[in-house]
């Protein structure tokens, strides 16, 4: 998840040059979830965005008060972290 965050642009762009799609994995918590969804967002050649179903529906709600919904499939992105579940996923 961190590392897409980071540097998953680059490998997607150089998979859309060759006219290939990207299916980033995630298995990081919450944090990391939100990120690559927003990074995900703005893949053009986005097959899919992995993530452990086990964790968005077990622990997460553990770290958050605004957890993960996703309904067939999709899930709307987060437009705001609010301050103080930020500074949980900090700690």
């Amino acid at each position: 998840g961190v590392h897409v965050a980071v540097s998953g642009t680059r490998p997607a762009t150089m998979a859309e040059t060759n006219s290939l799609p990207i299916a980033p994995h995630n298995c990081g918590g919450p944090g990391c979830f939100f990120a690559t969804a927003h990074v995900c967002a703005n893949i053009p050649n986005l097959m899919i965005m992995e993530s452990i179903r086990a964790f968005y529906l077990g622990f997460y709600s553990q770290l958050v008060t605004k957890n993960v919904v996703v309904k067939d499939g999709y899930f709307p992105l987060p437009s705001k972290i609010e301050q103080e579940e930020l500074a949980k996923l900090l700690k």
